[in-house]
């Protein structure tokens, strides 16, 4: 009896911390992401450490785990190296801290989920589970488009002071895709992330829709049918011509995989459909190249992107083995960006960004770990296995995953959550045969590397943990852990106990601080937007702005947009005749706050051009600041040389110091570069420009 209590305390243990992990992987596709990525991922972060938490006390108490392959041990150990050197080299910048405990976490729970998941229900329900969370976005996605986006439109049309409600960066997001473009986004910020996300669910729910008609089963085929045309219609709606080629192509890859292996009958029909895919590929491109109405965005979209990944190339190359620093390409890519090129953050391609920012051992370690999930499927026929719908771990999972999107405030996506449970048990039923299971876990792989050669994927947690999870699957499908499992002896249970008891102690406390801060920056921006108002409301909404960002560094002091948001608050008070804050000038404060970005920042155009802008505005009082504004013009002209805006005001400044040589030179920039940017915004105004024309008439040439 009592052995039999010790293993029912053990399973339910084991239950426990395999929901908490399912949570951690499912969460943040439904909370989506922020172009930030500031404050989208903690919760799920947290999950997975109380995740770890209960994997130790299960290993602790003698609980069954499964070693992962050698191959997939190698790869994680290179790949973990290169990402903690890649976030040193970025000197503890807070972005670099983000993306790193971001990939460190993902590469974490694949371990984790490959230990613990190994039995036939649990990798089964882990496939489904993505499946069904990919219908839940599709769901919301497709009342989006047709009900929330047009109620939205009408009411911003009407009252376009309502726009000012939406951070900056949030604001230009709807107004360029929900207003303009008419796409849906679904919970992510981008509509490509959207279409990652059901291309990653597309083939999990193909596969199991041809398995559920395959062995007549009505009930799962009408679960699986709803599904597919879920999905299916909201990666159309997302209107991402990326997801849709990688579609085709991954699709074409997996089925010249099936026909090499298949049975000689199949041969034919699979023939057929493979010539079709690959037929309608080259006549999207070559009617792409040709300008034909419609398809031309195809090749748009495809310069576009070869200007991102020209830079990435030009970044690899100063620094090809060991990169320049996690998440440095969004400040560095304008150092090299083209001048007709559009602004990036991202290099729209995984590979290429993480070789940039991670050298060559970053990349080496990524696709091995990716090779090593799926290089062991194998495709050969296999019965169906006789296992038990874990109606127990799905029912707690979803209430895990009800309690995390409340908790990161997604309450609009609650309603649909109810199609999860249905939508799992419908795909787990039909994929129960270990051999679609398989064909659907490669499938996904396979459309997802392609996708991340388009896109950054990698860098969205809402559709990177997900595939994460879905390697995690692969590997336990292909053989690659042991079958059985392993009681590991009592110093191999202490070692797994410290590792996730290290790893719990660096994340938690990192992801709580990122979550008050989190707090903290939405209430400074709700502060901010009262600013606009008369002057005491006014400065009384920057006061308190200030205040809220203060806590925000206090949590986080290496937080370098905190500083600069700081020092734009002490700005607004000097503009607005605050000369005193306390016993300090505000013009003091706010330089110094800059000078703190551009210490934690020192590659960021932007901080350096805020300084010159206030020490410019400053110079109406004091005139020798003109000479401190042309310094720190000049060091954003040589982070972004590129910017017709940036050109001009240094120009400006150098003509206020007295060197006419070098402000004709630089007027003369502004106005060439302004005639071949690629973002409308970099377009000076008319009045920049009459001002340029007219000086350049006026200094006289030496």
């Amino acid at each position: 009896m009592k052995g039999f209590s010790t293993s029912k305390a053990l399973g339910a243990v084991r239950g426990c911390a395999v929901a908490l992990l399912f949570s951690s992987a499912f969460l943040p596709a439904f909370t989506g992401g922020v172009l930030s990525r500031f404050g989208t991922a903690q919760v799920s972060a947290l999950l997975l450490c109380a995740g770890l938490a209960t994997c130790a006390a299960y290993a602790a108490g003698g609980g069954e785990l499964r070693r992962p392959p050698k191959p997939l041990m190698i790869a994680a150990a290179v790949f973990c190296i290169a990402i903690v050197i890649a976030m040193l080299r970025a000197d503890h910048k807070l972005s670099a801290c983000l993306t790193g405990t971001q990939w460190l976490g993902q590469l974490v729970m694949l371990l984790a989920l490959v230990m613990l998941a190994g039995e036939g229900s649990l990798r089964h329900l882990l496939v489904a589970g993505l499946a069904g969370t990919a219908l839940v976005v599709a769901a919301y996605s497709i009342h989006q488009y047709y009900v929330g986006l047009p109620a939205l439109r009408d009411v911003l049309s009407s009252h376009p002071e309502l726009k000012q409600q939406f951070p900056e960066a949030l604001g230009q997001a709807f107004e360029r895709r929900a207003l303009l473009t008419r796409r849906a986004f679904g919970t992510f910020i981008t509509p490509n992330s959207l279409g990652g996300l059901m291309l990653l669910g597309l083939p999990l729910c193909a596969c199991s829709l041809w398995t559920a008609i395959k062995r007549r089963n009505r009930s799962a085929t009408v679960l699986c049918l709803v599904t597919v045309i879920g999905v299916g219609f909201a990666l159309f709606l997302s209107k991402s011509k990326g997801a849709w080629l990688s579609a085709i192509m991954a699709s074409a890859v997996v089925g010249l995989v099936l026909l090499w292996r298949g049975p000689k009958a199949a041969k034919a029909r699979f023939s057929v459909g493979l010539g079709a895919l690959v037929i309608a590929l080259a006549a999207t491109v070559f009617l792409g190249a040709k300008g034909f109405p419609g398809a031309h965005q195809f090749a748009k979209s495809f310069q576009v992107r070869a200007d991102f990944w020209r830079g990435a190339w030009e970044l690899i190359r100063q620094h090809p083995l060991m990169g320049h620093g996690l998440d440095s390409f969004g400040d560095l890519y304008p150092s090299v960006k083209l001048a007709r090129a559009h602004e990036t953050l991202n290099a729209h391609n995984d590979f290429l960004q993480i070789w940039a920012e991670a050298g060559i051992a970053g990349l080496c370690g990524f696709l091995g770990i990716w090779i090593a999930a799926i290089a062991g499927l194998r495709f050969g026929q296999e019965e169906q296995a006789n296992i038990r719908f874990p109606l127990d771990l799905s029912a707690a999972t979803l209430v895990i995953l009800g309690l995390g999107i409340v908790a990161d405030g997604r309450y609009d996506i609650l309603p649909f959550v109810v199609l999860w449970l249905p939508a799992v048990y419908g795909v787990w039923v039909a994929i129960r045969s270990s051999r679609a299971a398989r064909i659907a876990a490669g499938a996904a792989i396979v459309a997802y590397l392609i996708h991340s050669t388009v896109d950054m994927n990698a860098y969205v947690p809402g559709v990177a943990q997900p595939a994460w999870a879905v390697a995690g699957a692969a590997v336990l499908f292909s053989g690659g852990a042991r079958t059985e499992p392993t009681r590991f002896t009592r110093p191999g249970r202490v070692g797994i106990v410290i590792a996730a008891l290290l790893v719990i102690a660096l994340l938690a406390p990192f992801e709580v601080r990122s979550l008050v801060a989190a707090g903290r920056l939405e209430a400074a921006a709700v502060h901010w937007q009262g600013t606009g108002e008369p002057r005491e409301a006014g400065t009384r909404a920057a006061r308190e702005s200030i205040y809220e960002l203060e806590k925000v560094i206090e949590t986080l002091p290496y937080h370098d947009g905190g500083y600069a948001r700081l020092g734009a608050a002490y700005a607004l008070l000097h503009e607005r005749g605050e000369e005193f804050l306390g016993k300090r000038q505000t013009f003091d404060l706010a330089v110094a706050a800059y000078g703190k970005a551009i210490v934690l920042n020192p590659e960021s155009s932007a901080n350096y051009a805020s300084l010159a802008r206030l020490y410019a505005k400053g110079a109406q009082a004091v005139p020798s600041r003109w000479e401190e504004a042309a310094d720190a013009w000049y060091e954003a002209v040589r982070r972004y040389p590129t910017d017709p805006r940036y050109r001009l005001y240094l120009a400006r400044s150098l003509k206020e110091v007295g060197d006419v040589d070098e402000a004709l030179i630089e007027y003369e920039k502004a106005l060439q570069l302004e005639k071949i940017v690629g973002h409308e915004w970099l377009v000076l105004s008319e009045v920049e420009r009459r001002e340029a024309l007219s000086l350049l008439e006026s200094i006289p040439t030496r």
